[in-house]
């Protein structure tokens, strides 16, 4: 379509003239070897006179772990730049720190970045590469945070501000109204900020690693009921904090996938708004016309009990009844069909209703049409926020 010729990777003859296909499953993961050899293919043919290592070391920490000999240490993919022991090294977050590289492990040959033993110390590494770092000091540091090394120590404190202004652009806090994210690591917490500016829902604050009291300090003072909420990403939260969010009306969103997590909150925005819609109907005085049944008086007055045919609307206990000339006729107290009290009668329902102050005879008789007397408040309400819901003959009746 745009002139482009395309083949599957082993089948291509000219990198040069077709773009190459590789099959992927998200899934399995299968054909992500693939994928990165032919990207490291095409770098080293059509790149190899552009590709070159910065000056300045830069990588990203996967793993923060304690190893035996050396206490805390972290495992680095350095993409960019060469790193020697005794370089200082800046170790990015919502505040930067400074300390001195101590060792440099590399797995030895065929051995995994990720096995405890078959270290060797080496006393330079070079991108890209996979390397585990033992530091003088390390303070809590986070996993997918950005690392920088120089073995300069005014550059390398330079350039530990700019990694807190990198992070700062991720982790936040506003006074405005909105969802607290929590994520493991910066990578997945800069997806899941994607992808909620993207359905524009408002974040109130963001951070990186397990749930704290605080953050749902702040989630408890949102106004909106659906925002009251925490999204956590692969982070733990304590029951303690569990417990205390039930108690404050916090909902705390749990899971280690982007997408489920975002289809729970959805499903928890859908919920809180019928609840939020439910109990606003349920405050209303619905809009009903109802004709009282010839014969079917059953009481006269102190309560007068008749039954009547609903024509349009709904009908509750505690609303007024009028007759058409908007005379007061009283009060429904109980609604019952069968002997059994009812909450609501709708459209097409023949009920029994009592009715306080109303007396047969007196404003109304049998056959005559009554109207629920629906408040001014109320009618605005229907009117301006609610017109969808009703039909046509109930509008009408509001006039």
């Amino acid at each position: 379509k745009r002139g482009f010729e395309s083949e599957r990777f082993d089948r291509v003859r000219d990198f040069a003239r077709e773009v190459a296909i590789v099959p992927c499953s998200g899934l399995t993961g299968e054909g992500i070897a693939e994928l990165l050899l032919v990207l490291a293919g095409l770098a080293q043919r059509f790149l190899s006179g552009r590709l070159g290592l910065h000056p300045i070391a830069r990588g990203t920490i996967l793993e923060v772990k304690e190893m035996r000999g050396f206490g805390k240490v972290i495992d680095v993919i350095l993409y960019d730049g060469s790193l020697r022991k005794g370089d200082w090294i800046a170790i990015g977050g919502e505040t930067s720190f400074i300390t001195r590289i101590r060792a440099l492990l590399l797995p030895r040959e065929l051995q995994d970045l990720r096995m405890e033993k078959q270290f060797q110390q080496v006393d330079e590494v070079h991108a890209a590469c996979g390397v585990r770092i033992a530091c003088v000091e390390l303070q809590n540091p986070i996993p997918g945070s950005p690392i920088v090394a120089s073995p300069d120590r005014e550059e390398i404190e330079k350039l530990a501000r700019e990694l807190e202004s990198e992070v700062g652009e991720l982790t936040f806090s506003k006074a405005s109204d909105g969802v607290v994210i929590k994520a493991d690591t910066l990578g997945s917490l800069e997806a899941l900020l994607f992808m909620l500016e993207r359905k524009k829902i408002p974040i109130k604050r963001t951070g990186i690693g397990e749930v704290t009291k605080q953050d749902l300090i702040e989630a408890s003072l949102t106004k909106e009921a659906e925002l009251r909420c925490i999204l956590a990403f692969n982070v733990p939260i304590s029951d303690e904090l569990r417990q205390l969010a039930e108690k404050r009306g916090v909902k705390v969103i749990e899971n280690n996938v982007i997408y489920r997590l975002l289809e729970e909150y959805d499903e928890f925005v859908r919920l809180t708004r019928e609840a939020r819609l439910k109990e606003k109907l349920e405050a209303l005085t619905w809009p009903c016309k109802l004709r009282v049944l010839p014969g079917y008086v059953f009481r006269m007055s102190k309560p007068a009990i008749f039954g009547v045919e609903i024509l349009a609307g709904k009908l509750k206990p505690g609303v007024k009844l009028v007759n058409r000339d908007g005379k007061e006729i009283g009060e429904v107290k109980e609604i019952q069909s069968e002997g059994i009290n009812l909450k609501e009668a709708e459209r097409g329902s023949k009920v029994a209703i009592s009715v306080i102050g109303a007396t047969v005879g007196r404003g109304f008789k049998e056959g005559d049409e009554l109207f629920v007397l629906v408040p001014e408040r109320d009618k605005s309400v229907w009117l301006r926020e609610l017109r969808s819901l009703l039909s046509e003959e109930e509008l009408g009746l509001l006039g």
